[in-house]
């Protein structure tokens, strides 16, 4: 009877011994998809999905351990996702990669109590007692969606100026246009990308006045097109501004010899698509080589003719004698509500043109 007694009481003594032992183990706070699906909620292929499983205490990691996650439909099954990093903190990620077939049009969900330790270990960094791996699950949602047939969005790098190019010899531009300057000049090769990746830089170039001489005044821009700067892969901007005069005086202060050559600083800016950027400056040169003796005379005979998204301009040489020679053809259009013109330039002996990627209309 004695005997029985004392194993009673050690039945009754033993839970509570173990409970007591485990008082203090580190738990899990809390489980959150920390990766983002980007502005369309969803996940391309190559992209990775984060999980975060979060602590109560800063903690230490050895091997792999594991949890899942479920993507709908259901034909798919649950995904494994490996450790990735956090060890030494109280928050722990678990990342998995897109692959071919991973579909999800209700979003990822993560799996209740599928935290594992895969043969390794999740122990407190302080005490180095046994985390306990119970945790909460997540329903699937929408933001978190996962198509693996989508490509996936070009990195946010900024663009880099090239120090080759950066001093560009100063942008020279050329003119021959009456009552004002019309410069036109290509900026290739001034920025290109930290790793050689094609990435969709887009171009600004802003310009201020130039200035002959002290009280000789250019007056500011009057247009500036932007060509090829949003292309994918686009390493250069081409850039054509009319530059008007202030007056008739300053006008005829531009017949020579000049005081001094026309120069406007000009920046070129490119920007990547999460908004990184990188500027440069440099001096656009105006070169004044008026006509002499001659006058300009419009192309004749000008059409244009519209297939699908092409549109084919053609003209006629100007027929006065007395004419100046052509330095060539800026053939231009723009849909009727108002879209950006299209403006390429055609060489002297050129009499058709033919304009790509229009917008209908």
């Amino acid at each position: 009877m004695l005997l029985l007694a004392a194993l009673a009481v050690s039945l009754v003594l033993a839970p509570g011994h173990r409970a007591a032992a485990n008082e203090g183990a580190p738990t899990v706070t809390g489980v959150d998809v920390t990766s983002d699906a980007g502005n369309d909620d969803t996940y391309a292929l190559g992209e990775t999905i984060t999980i975060t499983v979060t602590f109560s205490e800063a903690m230490t990691v050895t091997g792999t351990p594991q949890l899942k996650i479920d993507m709908d439909p259901a034909d798919w099954g649950t995904k494994v996702v490996d450790y990735e990093s956090g060890s030494g903190t109280a928050s722990l990620t678990f990342d998995h990669e897109v692959i071919e077939p991973n579909y999800s049009t209700q979003g990822i969900a993560v799996l209740e109590n599928s935290l594992a330790l895969n043969g390794g270990a999740i122990r407190s960094a302080s005490s180095q007692a046994d985390a306990g791996l119970s945790h909460s699950g997540l329903g699937h949602d929408a933001i978190h969606k996962v198509d693996w047939q989508l490509s996936p969005a070009p990195p946010n790098r900024a663009p880099v100026v090239n120090t080759e190019t950066q001093n560009h010899e100063r942008f020279v531009g050329e003119h021959n246009a009456p009552r004002g300057v019309l410069v036109s000049k290509s900026f290739a090769g001034l920025f290109s990308d930290p790793d050689g990746d094609q990435l969709p830089y887009a171009v600004a170039i802003t310009g201020g006045r130039a200035e002959l001489a002290e009280d000789v005044v250019i007056g500011s821009w009057g247009r500036s097109d932007l060509l090829a700067a949003t292309s994918p892969g686009s390493r250069e901007a081409t850039m054509r501004v009319f530059l008007e005069v202030d007056g008739d005086d300053d006008w005829d202060a531009l017949e020579p010899p000049l005081p001094e050559q026309p120069v406007i600083t000009v920046t070129l800016t490119a920007t990547d698509p999460g908004g990184l950027s990188a500027s440069l400056q440099g001096d656009f040169l105006i070169i004044w080589e008026p006509e002499t003796g001659c006058e300009l005379a419009p192309p004749e005979r000008v059409s244009m003719l519209g297939i699908a998204r092409a549109g084919v301009a053609s003209w006629e040489a100007p027929s006065d004698d007395d004419a100046c020679e052509p330095a060539g053809y800026l053939v231009g259009a723009r849909s009727l509500d108002g879209g950006e013109w299209v403006e390429e330039t055609a060489p002297p002996e050129a009499r058709s043109h033919v304009l790509d990627d229009l917008t209908p209309g």
